[in-house]
């Protein structure tokens, strides 16, 4: 019979409530959240011992909508709605509490649980691994793939049917010469941006967004203007321009890789191209002005290559994450924009 340990034990006694396997099958985590390593694999029906939130257990991480479970070899997370909680006494005294351990008695933990499997240990810790490899026999329990080294890639995460992503950021735009030149623009301005996207399947992505460019204008125009509610001296105001963009594109995109093990889970990355179209309008007024001069400033829309990658990090959520987007757009000829650049803060809903 292999030899198993408490993960983690403190001075207070944790209790430990049983349960079964209520679906089909139940993904067994090492860390709350789907994001995190996979540890077993529990059928329908499996019994399993579940950490009580109430108790403070060192090392153990409580979370809504997950529980902490005990395994042959420590403590995984399932999601609740997974198990079925059972109270009956029989169930309960297969799961005794946590037996408490000092610093140095949970250095080594080890070395104990090799000694009760061979009647050594102490009446307590054998009744702690004779319950924990009743809860989680080998035969019920299919081994996850070996632990890989933190900070090191670990493959790709699994497959979401579906993701939501909002962003916001900022970049620079270049403009046609001809555009640029006819409009009294310089070829190139700061960009600011909102987007909205969905990832199906972490493969297909489909977005829309919409983009300000701001280069200096050289064909400027002034005013005299006053206040709308009256009052006040005339001041003079100067214009300003601005080019706004409205897009929609779809591509393919890779699964995202593990990059590096975090407390939460994985931070990871993906790389990604789309195709799509772009609306490009412009105009010269002043700002806050409600019955100024306005020039329209007509440029030519047109079809873009968007290529780019997404850095995923986890949250204490097991449904949202940050993200991190860098993205190159390459233009069609005639179009009011040659390239662009963007830098996006996200955050990712599953």
């Amino acid at each position: 019979m292999a030899a198993v340990a408490c993960l983690a034990c403190s001075s207070a006694q944790a209790w430990a409530g049983p349960g079964e396997i209520a679906e089909p099958r139940a993904e067994v985590f090492a860390a709350p959240s789907r994001t995190a390593r996979l540890v077993a694999d529990l059928p329908h029906g499996a019994a399993v011992c579940i950490v009580d939130e109430a108790d403070h257990v060192a090392g153990v991480i409580h979370r809504l909508n997950w529980l902490a479970i005990r395994l042959a070899d420590g403590v995984g997370y399932v999601r609740e709605e997974a198990v079925a909680r059972a109270a009956t006494p029989a169930a309960s005294a297969d799961c005794p509490a946590l037996p408490a351990a000092s610093a140095s008695g949970s250095a080594s933990a080890s070395g104990s649980a090799s000694a009760s499997a061979s009647g050594s240990a102490s009446a307590s810790g054998s009744a702690w691994h004779a319950a924990a490899i009743a809860t989680a026999p080998p035969a019920q329990v299919r081994p996850a793939s070996p632990v890989r080294p933190p900070l090191l890639a670990g493959g790709f995460l699994p497959l979401h049917p579906s993701r939501i992503t909002l962003g916001v950021g900022s970049g620079i735009a270049w403009l046609g010469k001809q555009a640029a030149a006819q409009h009294q623009l310089d070829e190139s301005g700061l960009t600011l941006h909102a987007s909205i996207g969905l990832l199906i399947y972490d493969l297909l992505s489909l977005s829309v967004s919409v983009s300000g460019a701001f280069p200096s204008d050289h064909g400027e125009f002034s005013q005299e203007v006053v206040p709308e509610t009256g009052g006040g001296d005339p001041q003079t105001a100067s214009s300003s321009v601005g080019v706004t963009t409205y897009s929609a594109a779809a591509g393919l995109r890779t699964p995202f890789w593990a990059l590096g093990a975090a407390r939460d889970g994985w931070v990871a990355g993906a790389v990604f191209a789309e195709y799509g179209s772009a609306a490009i309008h412009g105009s010269r007024t002043i700002t806050n002005c409600v019955d100024c001069r306005e020039d329209q400033l007509e440029f030519t829309g047109g079809n873009f290559w968007r290529f780019g990658v997404d850095i995923l990090i986890p949250t204490r959520h097991p449904t949202a994450s940050y993200g991190l987007t860098l993205a190159y757009y390459r233009y069609a000829d005639g179009a009011g924009l040659t390239d662009e650049f963007r830098v996006q803060f996200s955050c990712w809903l599953l």
